[in-house]
């Protein structure tokens, strides 16, 4: 007994060691952006502050507040992804335990016919007891494994988060397709009544010989061009209801009777971006690449472990003989303690060969992360440069728009007056209709470029 506890003092003594590199994060790959401290597209409309965290509240909707709580709660997707969360900490608590000893209990009876003159010819011996192994992490290649759980675990909690920042996103700009199409439905409908009133003018002109038949079939034309961007609309339509009950986690259909018909939901004036350094902190995607980085160099020390020598124990304990009631005679107490050495020595370059994958799969997972970075940043100053291009465009549909209409007021005058004819007055009123379409695709895109830049600074996730 007195050598079993030498063996694990010194067994336990050699186990502070700790094979290959301790993880450091590594450094910012955008100096440039952490001395700048700002993005460089951001403009006038885009605040240093932090932004909110459920940005679609900032949209001021509460139909699209509603769907993207669902979908949240209950889309199939995260519900996948949560599930992997807790699988790999179910392996991270396995890990954990992966170097601490463990025991059982056996009871046996084991029938023997042994050759004459051994010390039992035939007969059968019972036992019962209990046993304990343990093998000591003399290299730390447990700890390692147990930092690469970590680090797998982090790294499944941050590819939820990055899937609740997709749906959120996905959700939104789905809704503001379906407001858009709502809208733009409508106007296609007043603008097919326009076309209508134009084939009937042009027809009753024709007949009485003031225009010619193509004049009438042109118009003919563009009413029938008209209905099939009101069918296709229509369509469109439906698709996008069930892609958002979809998306919310409920079938097609589900959604059919709750939204009622509604305005394109527009983004605040001014949107607080923060900064680089915040945004790489805050990004999902950024995150999953640095634990990946992490696990794989904890791999490295794993495997540098695995060519030194490993130190176990095993130890048994009972009581036993030939006959049942000797498993209940303390006299026939028997114990065992087996220290066990293994080494592979020879392997003829097998785990260095090893090494040298783990060491290449960090450095890959290295080169990842810079990546992730650099497109994290690049994809923020797009989004940026997309979100004021399309305040401009806006502003530029609403004043074309607001220039025909005045010119369409102008000629109804006129037609009223009798200095131009009714027809001319429809293609003036007809032109504003084109022109309001224009505006509802500006406003659609105009949000939805907001959508972009909130997924791009990686918002809508929870913890």
């Amino acid at each position: 007994m007195n050598k079993f506890l030498i063996w694990a003092v010194a067994a336990v003594s050699l186990a502070g060691c700790t094979s290959g590199q301790d993880y450091r994060p590594p450094a910012t790959p955008a100096p440039l952006a952490a001395e700048r401290g700002k993005f460089v597209r951001a403009g006038d409309a885009a605040l240093a502050a932090l932004p909110a965290a459920p940005w679609w509240e900032t949209l001021n909707d509460p139909a699209l507040d509603a769907l993207i709580s669902e979908g949240l709660a209950t889309a199939p997707s995260l519900e996948g992804a949560a599930a992997r969360v807790r699988q790999a900490r179910a392996t991270l608590g396995e890990a954990r335990t992966a170097s601490l000893p463990s025991a059982g209990a056996s009871a046996t009876a084991i029938g023997a016919r042994l050759p004459d003159g051994g010390p039992i010819e035939a007969g059968t011996i019972y036992s019962v007891g209990a046993d304990a192994s343990w093998e000591i992490d003399l290299w730390g290649a447990r700890r390692r494994g147990t930092e690469q759980a970590a680090a797998q675990a982090e790294a499944a909690a941050a590819q939820l988060a990055d899937a609740q920042v997709s749906l959120s996103a996905e959700i939104a700009r789905t809704y503001v397709a379906l407001r858009a199409n709502e809208t733009s439905r409508t106007l296609l409908e007043q603008r097919a009544e326009i076309d209508r009133s134009l084939v009937r003018l042009a027809d009753q002109r024709h007949r009485s010989g003031t225009l010619p038949l193509q004049t009438v079939e042109a118009n003919r034309s563009t009413l029938e061009r008209t209905g099939a961007q009101l069918t296709q609309s229509s369509a469109e339509y439906e698709v996008l209801l069930d892609q958002l009950a979809l998306l919310a986690g409920s079938e097609p259909g589900a959604l059919d009777s709750r939204l009622a018909a509604a305005s394109i939901p527009l983004p605040p004036v001014r949107v607080a971006v923060g900064d680089p350094a915040s945004l790489l902190r805050r990004r999902p995607d950024i995150r999953i690449a640095e634990r990946q980085l992490a696990a794989a160099t904890a791999q490295i020390g794993v495997d540098v472990a695995r060519q030194f020598p490993s130190v176990s124990f095993m130890g048994l304990i009972g009581l036993g003989g030939t006959s049942p009631t000797d498993m209940l005679d303390p006299g026939n107490m028997t114990a065992l303690a087996l220290p066990r050495i293994s080494w592979t020595f020879l392997d003829f370059g097998r785990n260095k060969a090893r090494i040298r994958g783990s060491e290449a799969a960090r450095d890959a997972a290295e080169a990842d992360y810079r990546q992730e970075v650099l497109a994290a940043l690049q994809d923020a100053e797009s989004s940026l440069t997309r979100f004021g291009s399309r305040r401009a465009e806006l502003a530029q549909a609403a004043s074309a728009a607001q220039h025909i209409e005045r010119i369409s007021i102008l000629q109804s005058q006129r037609a009223r007056a009798g200095t131009i004819g009714r027809g001319e007055a429809l293609e003036a009123q007809r032109r504003v209709l084109d022109a309001e379409l224009a505006r509802v695709q500006a406003t659609s895109a105009l949000t939805v470029s907001y959508i972009d830049l909130c997924k791009a600074l990686g918002l809508g996730w929870q913890t």
